[in-house]
């Protein structure tokens, strides 16, 4: 079975896909040269793959592979900021993290997708990721002509701007050769805003993002976190978006079409008062089904703690006193730091 990506794209529309392109396999000696790269200066996140073949070699996933097909979601949805209802003691969540997890959103539009060109006269292998595989999202989406990088490394679209998520399906299904792309990386015109806006210094050079550095990283990683990263994060519960909202490139763009982002979205503030006196299941039942609560109540009650300190509101001591002698050492570290942050201002 020969389909058209022109299909295809009317398929996905329908799915609130806003972007989509097919490629075919390769073994991009460029990628496995900026994986080598990244490996070697140790710039790498805890989530990522590490074989660098896996990264870049597709029939590994699925030997009868035959094309690879990419698909973009928007998560972008204006704010409404209104101070009126931010609590005293809060942290603030990064726009991707507030409304239902997008690995759930992406997964079930991207297998919905999948099922809707299916041929049933001709069976044939799909396999869904989104963000959750192996293969290099984003310049697998560079590939296929869907948008361009950032100097702060993320991926652009044109009318949606970095607000996105990226999915792939690995698929045994072939389309006309004339609709494959394979397209040369194109990139911002570097204006360097969101370079200097980090404060980290995490975008290293034009395009290099060291991730041990990078404060979304930090913020979703297990353990202690280190004094610098407490303390630029300010109020950041989960993620950041500073070197997404600085840029030129994110200011005229469209809102999400997908409903699932935002029906039951959580506000951009969380009460830290009411999360840190949250038992597990009490998390679990209230957040289960945004794209934070995977990190667990451990993680999200250290960064609780460590932005309480940065709000520097005497009113925060007592409840950051309850957790100096927890015997989870990354909790009671962030409550020590957080203490010294207001006790001796």
């Amino acid at each position: 079975m020969v389909l058209s990506v022109e299909a295809l794209k009317m398929e996905a529309k329908k799915k609130n896909i806003i972007d989509i392109g097919v490629i075919r396999p390769n073994k991009s000696p460029l990628l496995k040269k900026l994986i080598k790269n990244r490996h070697a200066n140790q710039y790498m996140t805890n989530f990522e793959e590490i074989s660098v073949d896996k990264r870049t070699d597709a029939s590994l996933i699925m030997p009868e592979v035959k094309s690879i097909i990419v698909a973009l979601m928007s998560y972008f949805k204006k704010e409404n900021l209104e101070t009126s209802h931010r609590p005293m003691l809060y942290g603030t969540l990064a726009r991707f993290s507030r409304g239902i997890d997008y690995h759930r959103v992406l997964n079930v539009r991207l297998n919905q997708l999948m099922e809707s060109i299916t041929c049933k006269e001709k069976p044939h292998s799909w396999r869904v990721y989104a963000d959750t595989g192996p293969l290099v999202d984003r310049h697998l989406a560079a590939e296929a002509g869907l948008g361009y990088f950032g100097r702060n490394n993320c991926f652009f679209h044109s009318e949606y701007g970095s607000y996105i998520v990226i999915g792939y399906i690995v698929t045994s299904l072939e389309f006309f050769e004339k609709d494959y792309r394979s397209m040369p990386y194109l990139k911002c015109d570097e204006c360097g805003k969101c370079q200097r806006a980090c404060p980290v210094n995490a975008i290293t050079t034009p395009f290099i993002i060291n991730n041990q550095r990078c404060l979304s990283n930090q913020l979703q990683q297990k353990g202690i976190m280190d004094n610098n990263s407490m303390k630029q994060s300010s109020t950041m519960l989960y993620g950041c978006d500073i070197c997404q909202d600085v840029c030129p490139n994110n200011k005229e763009i469209k809102e999400t079409p997908e409903k699932m982002f935002y029906d039951k979205v959580e506000s951009t503030w969380i009460n830290l008062e009411e999360l840190l006196n949250m038992s597990n299941k009490e998390f679990k039942q209230r957040y289960e089904s945004t794209g934070f609560a995977w990190r667990g109540l451990r993680v999200m009650k250290r960064n609780a703690l460590k932005s309480l300190g940065n709000s520097r509101n005497p009113i925060a001591i007592p409840i950051i006193e309850s957790f100096v002698n927890d015997k989870r050492e990354d909790i009671s570290s962030a409550a020590k730091w957080a203490l010294e942050q207001i006790t001796f201002v």
